[in-house]
């Protein structure tokens, strides 16, 4: 039998998730789209359902009822595109639809915005789509500077970006040094807080002391000029802002924080009474001390950006208030400080979790990502029912261990008939279920980052994690086998993590083979005898 190989994973995945995601990976552009976009040429290009006009350099349209102003432009069915445009007028009053082929046609999205600069993406249905802003009430509206681009990922001339993917297309994600992580495979979540890039809302007025907010006044992770500066003010105090929830469990708090004049911040919850937070120096990446070992992580998102987080231990429904806090020197919370000085700040989030999962924009409600799911059909890479070996590199958000987080399972659609490798009790778990009856169990290794081989054959399966074998399980059947999940379990057990490589072999490959395909030395294949090489020259034949 040949080798198929598949390079690009879409042309076999079947992916979904009925919502936007975001992800750090490289994104660039294509040409423009649309005609007169910033209405120097006056309404060329553009029709309106209300009165139209060109007002001070911008489109200006008065309607008395649902209408609106629209364009025309070429797409390609399946393609992502970005939309960027500023809106002033009546703030959620106006609402973007995208309809394929024409304003009557199929809305590809709708969302209601409001004043400012805003970005949004669509994945076009066919080679026409027309951009429609909408309004829904009675008003006078201006819109500006409108631009339609193609969405191109991991080009060589890509600039890292933590780009929201649209609903149902899944995300190959990168480090802030343009390392590829992989696919990011998981659960579902929910942000609670409900103005994640407004810092001036009146929402984390919530035990505000010592700070003011600029709007606007950086780019943000996203690539937008979204992201807002807490400035000290000039008194002696703590430097902060809040937002409270009334009733939390356990959660982790979230933000991005890029350093100004100040180069430290602090994550404080104040919960019943007591206070808890994680210090970190936005200049090194380092977290400088936290409440509790283990508690906090930093990650560095590129261009100056770090995601700061911290466990909020509230340990039952709670009222709770979460926030950043500025600081001029380490360790110290309360001084007197110089206005204007700061951080800048995007991005909050608390979820009720014991560790971070990717970021959910908020505009004025709490906003829920959906679970990652991805399957292939055996069918589509000539699966043997026989045997096989199936090796496949993950790693995980998680810091600590929480539930089964699958990396693959192949199945019927059920859990009677698997081989699925996922973790438990601390360690990578290899288990071949037929019949609905567990037929070998292996456990090896430590649940982390991991290179995983696992082989299965009638009464011979053997499981390698990281370079250390199993011991080969000598008595079990074959499961009948129609599908692989990557990365969950028929829909459930999320990774939260990512898959960074999985490949599968439609033989049983030795056990030589699966030391040298997770980490081992040298591999050297004879007619009769597979030979290992190690460092010390130790010669193990299998």
């Amino acid at each position: 039998m040949g080798t198929k190989v598949n390079s690009n994973y879409e042309d076999l995945l079947t992916f979904t998730r009925a919502s936007k995601g975001h992800a750090l990976r490289p994104v660039s552009y294509g040409d423009e789209l649309v005609t007169n976009g910033d209405f120097s040429n006056g309404t060329t290009g553009w029709t309106a359902s209300g009165s139209q006009s060109v007002v001070d350099g911008k489109l200006y349209w008065v309607r008395s009822s649902l209408g609106g102003v629209y364009q025309s432009v070429t797409t390609k069915a399946g393609s992502i595109y970005v939309v960027d445009f500023t809106l002033s007028g009546e703030v959620g009053s106006v609402r973007f639809s995208p309809r394929d082929g024409s304003v009557g046609g199929t809305q590809i999205g709708n969302v209601n915005i409001g004043d400012g600069t805003q970005r949004l993406t669509f994945v076009a249905l066919s080679s026409t789509t027309v951009l429609y802003w909408q309004n829904t009430t009675a008003g006078e509206f201006y819109l500006d500077d409108v631009s339609v681009k193609e969405v191109l990922f991991d080009q060589p001339d890509g600039t890292l970006t933590l780009f929201e993917h649209p609903n149902n297309v899944p995300r190959v994600e990168y480090d802030a040094d343009g390392n590829r992580l992989g696919l990011l495979v998981e659960e579902s979540r929910t942000n609670l807080i409900t103005h994640s890039e407004n810092f001036s809302n009146s929402s984390w007025n919530s035990n505000k002391q010592g700070i003011s907010v600029s709007r606007d006044v950086a780019v943000a992770p996203d690539g937008t000029l979204t992201a807002d500066k807490l400035n000290e003010t000039a008194t002696t105090d703590t430097h902060r802002v809040g937002f409270n929830i009334s009733s939390v469990g356990d959660a982790v708090f979230s933000f991005f924080a890029k350093a100004g004049e100040r180069t430290f911040v602090r994550t404080w919850a104040f919960v019943g009474g007591n206070t808890a937070g994680a210090e970190f120096n936005l200049s090194t990446g380092a977290i400088v001390r936290e409440h509790t070992s283990g508690a906090a992580t930093i990650k560095n998102v590129g261009n100056g950006w770090y995601r700061c987080s911290c466990i909020v231990d509230a340990a039952s429904a709670n009222s709770v208030v979460v926030g950043p806090v500025t600081e001029a020197v380490s360790g110290n919370a309360n001084y007197a400080g110089e206005a204007g000085k700061g951080i800048y700040i995007w991005g909050a989030q608390l979820e009720e979790a014991s560790f971070p999962t990717s970021y959910m924009k908020t505009t004025g409600s709490t906003a829920t990502r959906s679970a990652d799911v991805a399957s292939i059909p055996v069918a589509d890479f000539g699966y043997n029912q026989s045997a096989g070996t199936v090796t496949v590199e993950v790693d995980s958000l998680m810091t600590t261990l929480v539930g089964n987080p699958m990396a693959y399972n192949l199945n019927n659609g059920t859990s009677q008939e698997r081989l699925t490798v996922f973790a438990s009790q601390g360690t990578w778990r290899f288990v071949a279920t037929d019949g609905n009856t567990q037929q070998s169990s292996l456990l090896v290794g430590t649940f982390g980052e991991a290179k995983i081989a696992s082989s299965f054959e009638q009464n011979k399966f053997n499981h390698c994690v990281n370079a250390t074998l199993g011991t080969e399980d000598t008595s079990g059947t074959m499961p009948t086998i129609t599908e692989l999940g990557i990365g969950s379990q028929l829909g459930g057990n999320q990774l939260n993590g990512h898959i960074k490589s999985i490949k599968y072999y439609p033989r049983r490959l030795t056990n030589v083979q699966l030391l040298a395909l997770t980490g081992a030395e040298t591999l050297i294949l004879t007619e009769d005898r597979d030979y290992l090489i190690t460092e010390s020259n130790e010669t193990l034949i299998y």
